[in-house]
């Protein structure tokens, strides 16, 4: 079972063996919040939290640590999410599609065999 962590813009979904205190700084530091915040918030040291995530997530800085972290899928933005529910809840209305009706062409080609 994963665990997900929800930020004001992004969606922390647990993987790539983060663990739980990781993916809220991860979501903290996508949300925007400072390192000051984040140390108040969760009573760590940012620069020495982060280099485990930056390990497992194969950055070599924090900004690309966040980056990364949306490339492997580990945050999600939420317009995305609401974007993808959308999309899901119109595809799913039977009432949306209509019925593809046969349409024939008045034109038609002939050919003749020649002897």
């Amino acid at each position: 079972m994963s665990i997900e962590i929800q930020g004001k813009e992004v969606i922390g979904i647990q993987s790539q063996a983060l663990t739980t205190e990781e993916l809220h700084i991860l979501v903290a530091l996508a949300d925007g919040k400072t390192e000051d915040e984040i140390e108040q918030e969760l009573g760590t040291d940012i620069t020495l939290a982060s280099l485990p995530i930056r390990a497992k997530l194969g950055a070599s800085t924090k900004i690309h640590m966040i980056s990364r972290a949306f490339l492997l899928q580990v945050l999600i933005p939420r317009v995305l999410v609401v974007l993808l529910c959308a999309s899901m809840v119109v595809a799913m209305d039977d009432g949306y599609r209509r019925e593809r009706t046969r349409v024939r062409s008045s034109f038609r080609v002939s050919l003749r065999l020649k002897n």
